[in-house]
């Protein structure tokens, strides 16, 4: 008989939690990445350097996109939850 290993991070997909609460986590995440981005925003804006301007506007562009990220979870479907909620916790890759 052959024995099958299974990885952590399959381990990890056949264990994940119910809808909701991978839609929570996810909110969560999303809360305290667009959280940060203003921190970063208001160091930013109190000292006026060159390319300051430029990278004011690539931070609320992403806030703009995780704002538009949030909306569509609560209408997302199983899947497109699940494949999110993999990439975000299980590979630790960043949201966007």
């Amino acid at each position: 008989t052959r024995k099958t290993t299974i990885s952590p991070r399959e381990q990890a997909i056949l264990n994940l939690p119910s809808p909701e609460a991978m839609q929570t986590k996810l909110r969560q995440k999303i809360h305290m990445e667009v959280k940060q981005l203003h921190k970063q925003i208001h160091s930013i804006s109190r000292v006026s350097k060159p390319g300051n301007a430029f990278k004011l506007n690539l931070l609320y562009a992403r806030i703009r996109r995780l704002n538009g990220l949030l909306a569509e979870l609560v209408e997302a479907s199983f899947e497109v939850l699940k494949r999110l909620f993999v990439r975000v916790f299980i590979d630790e890759q960043p949201i966007l």
